[in-house]
């Protein structure tokens, strides 16, 4: 099923980001599995863009799609129809693609404690990419930059020198999140970063990440299930159903404005329920609304 992105219903002057280069591009992307004798169709001819910049939430319960889209932007899997392009890669061989992904794409998964290795200290961890993409650094400049990426998500530099079982999980995802901008990617992609942690952290995490995208525009893919993250801190909210994209345009108008009782469903799920079941106290988040 292909879905026009909409507009605006105010007739403002159009996307800003429409006029960027495109981040990621799928173009009537289908993607099937085999369960034993039945086939599933994870995705139905989905069309999706991400510019340069553009923050997009991906919202849909489990089974929708989300984890697939997910992964065919990461060349992990292959599309069974259409065309995938993530940053120009489409063109250049597996190895080539899997590497340029490697260094151009960051990704924060939704436990931060499976992401680090618990044998290795924090500036361990935010050095590896390094190593393995900026052979032309030195030592010092390594550290120096690791330094520079804890200062970045708010953690003190001392914390290169912890393990990650000497850190909350806030300050675990914190340092994922340093991990993932360490190579100062053109693409993060967010797995329901914040779900895992107390509404306290979320808040923290969320500010930090707006605070981040304030400074330097990365295209985001945000993975979520809550409606209200989406609303607080991105540009665009596209909504998965059954491998079929239902909704999708400009956030606060797929949001205040659904066309299906799919997301009509969802929305009200998400809204009276609030952040892990209980009401927080409104957080402006810079450039977004309440969350």
């Amino acid at each position: 099923m292909t879905l026009e992105k909409r507009e605006l219903s105010t007739g403002a002057a159009g996307d800003v980001y429409e006029t960027r280069s495109c981040a990621v591009s799928l173009r009537n992307v289908s993607k099937r599995y085999r369960k034993g004798s039945r086939e599933v169709r994870a995705l139905n001819h989905v069309d999706l863009t991400i510019r340069a910049g553009e923050r997009l939430a991906l919202i849909g319960e489990s089974g929708s799609g989300k984890s697939t889209i997910g992964k065919l932007v990461l060349a992990q899997i292959q599309a069974d129809e259409g065309e995938v392009d993530v940053l120009g890669t489409r063109s250049l061989t597996k190895a080539e693609r899997s590497r340029e992904l490697a260094r151009r794409v960051g990704f924060v998964f939704q436990q931060p404690f499976d992401s680090l290795d618990p044998r290795m200290k924090i500036g361990s961890s935010l050095a590896e990419p390094l190593r393995i993409h900026r052979r032309d650094l030195s030592k010092a400049e390594t550290a120096e930059l690791v330094s520079d990426g804890l200062a970045a998500v708010g953690l003190p530099r001392d914390f290169a020198s912890r393990y990650p079982g000497q850190l909350s999980g806030g300050q675990a995802q914190r340092a994922c999140i340093a991990r993932a901008l360490i190579l100062q990617p053109d693409l993060l992609i967010l797995d329901e970063p914040t779900s895992a942690l107390d509404a306290t952290s979320q808040r923290e995490v969320l500010r930090l990440l707006c605070d981040l995208h304030s400074a330097r525009e990365i295209a985001w893919l945000f993975i979520t299930h809550d409606l209200r993250v989406a609303e607080a801190i991105t540009d665009t909210t596209a909504v998965l159903r059954h491998g079929d994209l239902v909704e999708y345009g400009p956030t606060l108008e797929v949001l205040g404005n659904p066309r299906t009782d799919y997301a009509r469903r969802l929305i009200d799920a998400s809204f009276s329920s609030g952040l892990h079941g209980a009401e927080p106290a409104p957080v402006l988040v810079p450039g977004a609304v309440a969350l």
